[in-house]
């Protein structure tokens, strides 16, 4: 007996630590190093690619010789796939289905392809929710009724330096952010080349845009994106097209928008259709049929074209001037210069900030202060550094309002068909900047500005189109998006000036850093656009934008309501009793299945209780976590019977008749007792 015991006491044991051995491999799943990544040849090693893509483990490197290779390949798995040259390496879809198809992964590159004749439905390339994307080098002609690429839910991918012509779109990003869209070639495409949609802080800079209807369309809230030193040129329609994206913070800068146009002599640089809040400055706009349209007037109006309207200002006494007909106000033309020593005289260890020509005053000319003169403070330190606007504030309201002077570092865009003046009416004569009249899209009024007006938009236009500094300044920030809140981690690199630099990170939020790397947390939901500005030792400047993207703390609340016997319960009502702040306190009832789901609910700690008639209510605490779907189950109990029937009563009635019962066994055995004989004597 005691053996038996023994050997059921081990076998139980044993089958515990399997049962716990399940358990962990079911969460924490066993993954085996590899001492190095492989090389996998096609056709060498593999008849074809996705043959070999199906051999790889992650991280290894599928090669392949020049041929054309008719496949639709799909890759879910980190991995390098690299194609001989695109001149003589092709991805053929053979007018049925897409040419690659990478979804749910990161880190895959792919380059060195032709990837041509996919049918109408699918894309050349599809990206789908994935991240550290790379795709370099290709030459993408899918369909001219579908996408070169489509990048869709993806984040933080790059495409760069590749060609896409003969598609209906080349690019298409949707919902994705933290996208690097660079020194491609998007030409000949038959809708846009590039089209941006939901999505947010995408860089697209550095490529060639041109011969389509649209070139670059941002649409339906596409937020916070940087678009920067592009050629968009040549197209039909328009330049650029936004549309439907509210307090879209979209920055253009040093862009060539030019030769946009058609017979009709309808096309726009700029097209805006109920899109505001966005800045254009630095950009070059010349032989466009319409430098600029807005479909309605605020399409205009509500938008920034130069780099200073609109901010604060402030004073630092150290700006002065020297007031050469001696009534103590600036006046334009005066020469406005910085008093380093504070000596009230100009010397040579002084800064000109503006002269009239560029001529310096004489040694020991006098100094004066007027209270107007302000400056916009780029790194909140109260005191003026090269690079920083400064303007007369006229109205004294400590805001640099359109109209007033532009003293120094002021520019809007070059208008190739201006024909204003730099005659000093807004600022300093051969400063650079017109002043005579507000320029063009439409000093006049009406079109091409907007259908009914207003009469110009850019305060500050540029006399000759600007130049890119000589500064080539290097900037990188991971991650470049998520979860607020964010720490952030900024590097950036100089060269192609002298030693040694000074730095200065406004990271869009009001905050600033002097270091060259740093990092830094952002602890509110927006799109925000981090800029450095370097300063050399011969004072050259330059600078650098990256866009960031601090994604709204919301998930999904997922409830299921089961009875005792895990069986679900319809209609039960699942309410949020406790809430986190600002998140509304809701209620709604399960499916068939005891489901529901509340979709986008801020992130944070609940008290959810489930109710159903005939069941006692049960309350639980949840966490739902940003940008995942928290998953719960509350087990109903059923009610007892009401005790309403008069149990007591019964009982006595039934007591009673046990013990009339009892006492009348006694008697009938008391009768029926046999009576003892009596013995013969």
């Amino acid at each position: 007996m005691k053996s038996n015991a023994r050997m059921i006491g081990c076998i139980s044991a044993l089958l515990l630590l399997l049962t716990l051995g399940s358990m962990f491999t079911l969460q924490a799943p066993l993954h085996l190093a590899r001492a190095s990544p492989s090389i996998l040849i096609v056709p060498g090693q593999y008849p074809t690619i996705q043959a070999a893509i199906n051999a790889a483990s992650p991280g290894d490197t599928v090669l392949v010789s020049s041929g054309t290779y008719h496949e639709n390949l799909v890759v879910t798995k980190s991995l390098n796939l690299i194609g001989a040259s695109p001149s003589n390496t092709i991805i053929d879809a053979s007018g049925s289905g897409f040419g690659i198809n990478i979804t749910a992964t990161k880190a895959v590159y792919v380059s060195g392809f032709t990837i041509r004749n996919t049918d109408v439905y699918n894309s050349g390339i599809i990206i789908a929710d994935s991240s550290n994307v790379t795709i370099s080098g290709n030459v993408v002609q899918a369909s001219v009724q579908t996408n070169g690429t489509y990048i869709v839910n993806s984040n933080s991918l790059t495409v760069k330096r590749n060609t896409f012509t003969g598609n209906l779109y080349g690019i298409s990003v949707l919902r994705g952010f933290g996208n690097l869209i660079q020194g491609n070639n998007a030409t000949g495409n038959g809708s846009g080349d590039i089209y941006i949609a939901e999505s947010s802080g995408n860089r697209i800079v550095n490529n060639t845009i041109r011969a389509s209807v649209s070139g670059l369309m941002l649409w339906n809230q596409a937020v916070g994106n940087v678009v920067a030193r592009n050629l968009i040129a040549n197209n039909t329609s328009e330049g650029i097209f936004l549309w439907n994206s509210i307090s879209a913070g979209n920055l253009f800068l040093e862009n060539r928008i030019e030769f946009n146009r058609n017979a009709a002599m309808d096309t726009a640089g700029v097209n805006i259709d109920n899109s505001t809040l966005n800045r254009f400055y630095h950009n070059i706009f010349r032989n466009n049929s319409i430098p600029v349209f807005g479909v309605l007037n605020q399409g205009l109006t509500t938008n920034k074209w130069d780099n200073t309207t609109g901010l604060p200002l402030r004073t630092d006494p150290k700006i002065m001037f020297v007031d050469t007909n001696g009534n103590s106000l600036w006046d334009y033309n005066e020469t406005v210069v910085y008093d380093t020593d504070n000596n009230g005289a100009y010397d040579l260890a002084d800064t000109v900030i503006a002269s009239l020509n560029g001529i310096p005053p004489i040694i020991g000319a006098t100094l004066n202060t007027d209270p107007s003169i302000k400056f916009t403070d780029a790194n909140n330190d109260n005191v003026w550094e090269r690079g920083e606007p400064v303007v007369y504030d006229s109205n004294s309201n400590n805001v640099f309002d359109p109209g007033e002077a532009a003293i120094a570092a002021v520019g809007g865009n070059y208008w190739g068909d201006y024909r204003g003046l730099d005659n000093g009416d807004h600022g300093f004569t051969g400063d650079g900047i017109g002043d005579t009249l507000i320029p063009t899209p439409c000093p006049n009024g009406g079109r091409p500005c907007s259908v009914s007006g207003p009469a110009g938009v850019d305060w500050y236009p540029l006399m000759t189109p600007s130049r890119p500094s000589g500064l080539n300044i290097t900037i990188s920030a991971k991650p470049l998006g998520g979860y607020p809140p964010l720490q952030i981690t900024f590097t950036s690199s100089t060269k192609d000036g002298i030693a040694p630099y000074s730095y200065r990170w406004n990271f869009g939020d009001g905050l600033l850093s002097p270091q060259q790397n740093t990092t830094h947390t952002y602890s509110t939901k927006g799109d925000y656009i981090a800029t450095l500005t370097v300063t050399d030792a011969s004072s050259a400047t330059g600078s650098n934008e990256i866009p960031i993207t601090i994604l709204k703390p919301v998930g999904n609340l997922a409830i299921q309501v089961l009875d005792e016997a895990t069986k679900p319960i319809l209609g039960a009502n699942v309410s949020l009793l406790v809430t986190p702040p600002g998140q509304q306190k809701l209620s709604m009832l399960t499916n068939n299945l005891g489901s529901t789901t509340f979709a986008g609910m801020a992130a944070g700690s609940y008290l959810v209780q489930a109710s159903s008639q005939g069941y006692q209510s049960t309350t639980k605490n949840v966490t739902v976590a940003p940008g995942q779907t928290t998953s719960e189950k509350l087990v109903l109990t059923k009610v007892a019977a009401p005790n309403n029937f008069p149990w007591a009563l019964v009982g006595a009635v039934v007591a009673a008749a046990i013990g009339s019962t009892a006492l009348l066994l006694v008697l009938v055995k008391k009768r029926t007792r046999p009576r003892p004989t009596k013995k013969p004597t």
